[in-house]
Order: structure tokens, then sequence, then C-alpha cells
């Protein structure tokens, strides 16, 4: 990603110092063109790439630019993927202990499962547990609700393999990784702990108790789906829709 020329990048960077509260206010605020810039901007300043608080964000803002792109652009969302995933690289050159980058590679990675082979998927599926693991150990305090629950996706998924679907592919392309609905209950409850915008995190929770034939459990967490407030109507409105299935 590029600002385009220096005036333009030293426009947007404002006096030159990177704000990494400013980002993250943009970001929150769903301003995702105008977060890309700023960053883009402190990019193509050497300062910019030795600091992997801009590249990490970078990565994160290709990650959007992912989610916005229509499904059917399907080579325009794996570059976007790639070169989050390459992004995150550069941050590892600088920085490899920092646990921005290894929460957005785990991310990205388990995207870009849609563009891989069964192989690539199966081999990938260890890497995205171990770096979320990683960016939970790293992080301030050693939490990090967005790893949390990205852990709880990955113990769901696995656990959600049947012993057939898992012996064929063990068989063709590599063992899989062992995993309960347990597991997921637990990354669930403690991304719900530690983020005060945890409503998709409660229905995937519910989503986890109806895979477990846990009536009382699943109903109990697609209400507070619906209760919890939504970081956008977007959010609210998809997740609001498959909470009051679960009821």
């Amino acid at each position: 990603m590029s600002g385009g020329g220096a005036a333009d990048a030293a426009d947007v960077a404002g006096d030159g110092a990177f704000d990494a509260e400013k980002a993250e206010s943009m970001h929150r605020e769903a301003r995702f063109d105008e977060v890309a810039k700023y960053l883009a901007a402190h990019y193509d300043t050497d300062a910019g790439k030795q600091n992997p608080e801009v590249l990490y964000r970078l990565a994160r803002a290709q990650y959007d630019a992912y989610e916005a792109l229509p499904t059917s652009d399907k080579k325009g969302r794996e570059a976007a993927l790639r070169r989050g995933l390459e992004l995150c690289d550069e941050a590892f050159k600088v920085d490899a202990d920092h646990f921005g980058p290894h929460k957005w590679k785990a991310i990205l990675l388990a995207a870009l499962g849609d563009y891989l082979s069964n192989k690539e998927m199966i081999a990938n599926t260890f890497i995205i547990r171990d770096s979320f693991l990683k960016a939970i150990k790293e992080a301030p305090n050693g939490i990090d609700a967005t790893s949390e629950y990205g852990l709880g996706k990955w113990y769901f998924s696995c656990a959600n393999i049947g012993w057939m679907q898992r012996k064929v592919a063990a068989a063709l392309f590599g063992e899989l990784p062992e995993a309960k609905y347990e597991d997921a209950v637990e990354w669930y409850k403690k991304a719900i702990e530690h983020s005060e915008q945890h409503k998709r995190f409660c229905l995937a929770l519910a989503e986890c108790y109806q895979a477990m034939g846990k009536t009382a459990e699943r109903k109990q967490w697609a209400q507070k789906a619906l209760d919890a407030p939504a970081a956008s109507d977007t959010e609210k409105e998809l997740v609001d829709k498959e909470a009051k299935k679960l009821l």
C-alpha cells in the first residue's frame, strides 16, 4: 500500500509522528479509508517501515480491504490477504515478539484458507493456533480479546470435524489437530470477559453450546448476544438475526 507522492504523504501524516491512538480511533469509528491513508503515509517514511505499530495496523487495513471487496472479486480479496501477510513478515523483522503481527497473521491466514489447497490449509491450521497463542503471550498483561476469540473459533472449527472426515483428511493431507468444544467455550468466555464489545463473541458461544447439545446454555448466550451493544448497525443486524434462531 502506498500513500502516493512525498508531499501527499506528509499532508496525511501530519507532523510526522505516528499516533497509534489516532489510528485506533479512526478504526473504531469504521473510518477504514481514512486510517488506511494515514497508515500508508507513515509507511512511506523510513521510520514507519521500522515501526511494528504501523506495520501490523497496515496489515489489519489489508484485512479491512479484503472484507470490503465483493466475494466475486476472488483475485482482489486474495491479493489483499497476501499483502497483509507480507506486512506481518516485515513487522517480525523489526520485532519478532510484538503481539500485533502475530494476531493479524493468524486472522489473515485463516481467511486465506478459502484460496488454498486442502493440504496447505491443514498445514496452516497449526500456524494459526500458534500465532494466536503467541499474540496472547506477548500482549499487554497477557490479554487480547480478539486473539482469544480467534482461538475459540479455531477450537470450535477443529472440534466440528467429524471422525470420518478427520480420518480421510489425515490419510490424504496430514494429521489434523485434536480439539474439544469445551476448549472453545473456555476461550470464548475469556474473550467476553476481556472485551466490552462482545456481541459476536456471545453469539459464537451460543453456537458452540448448540453443537454440544446444551439447550439452556445456548438460549442463555443467544439472549446475551441480543442484549449486548453492537459496534455497528451491520453487526447488530447480522448477530441479532442469527441469535434469534438460537432462542
